[in-house]
């Protein structure tokens, strides 16, 4: 049986990797919008 500490640092690990995948999804996201956003300013 692992100890409470053990478990603890390994749930403590998947909420930061989880977090940082939701961050650099949004900031992906973001960033195309952007993209997109000068694409059509610059074609009109």
């Amino acid at each position: 049986m692992a100890t409470i500490g053990t478990v603890a640092f390994l749930v403590l690990l998947a909420i930061a990797m989880f977090a940082k995948a939701r961050f650099k999804e949004r900031a992906a996201y973001r960033q195309q919008m952007t993209d997109n956003a000068m694409r059509s300013m610059g074609t009109n």
